[in-house]
């Protein structure tokens, strides 16, 4: 995979896999890092279960998923090198309001900061991200992109990965 090559020639940036609800980006991201940082540690930031513009919540999801206290950048400088961490449903960590960036733009600065040894992989709704990027060009941050398409369970049970 390019992206893997770049990303360990010193490329700064993450995956940024993108797609309709139910289409597979959660799985996606589960199977890149897994077959790429299998032997490495690999850590998921879940939103909380209605979506949150806070930096509060999104600071104790990273603190809850790597097992660490303390902010995302005392966590991540005390994370080994070839770590990776998935942040799902970016489309659930923003709002069209005033401060409905702010986390979006945390991840971003994490990601412009500390993607020089840890690999980042974010998923999000298509159609949100389309918003986003009018407002706040999120894209540019990404060594490469995915776009899903959806299949349906019975296609998934026959899948190799």
């Amino acid at each position: 995979m390019m992206l893997l090559k770049n990303y360990n020639r010193g490329y700064k940036g993450g995956l940024l896999i993108i797609g309709d609800r139910f289409s597979g980006k959660t799985t996606l991201s589960n199977i890149v890092a897994d077959k790429f940082f299998a032997n490495k540690k690999i850590y998921e930031i879940n939103p909380t279960d209605s979506g949150s513009i806070s930096i509060e919540d999104f600071e104790k999801q990273f603190s809850i998923s790597l097992n660490q206290q303390g902010n995302s950048e005392a966590i991540l400088n005390s994370t080994p090198n070839n770590t990776a961490i998935i942040i799902n449903d970016l489309e659930l960590w923003w709002e069209r309001s005033n401060n409905g960036f702010a986390v979006v733009e945390k991840i971003v600065s994490l990601i412009e900061n500390y993607s020089n040894k840890i690999f980042f992989i974010v998923n999000c709704n298509k159609h949100s991200l389309q918003f986003i990027n009018r407002i706040y060009p999120i894209e540019n941050i990404f060594i490469s992109a995915i776009q899903t398409q959806p299949f349906d369970a019975e296609e998934k049970k026959k899948t190799q990965y």
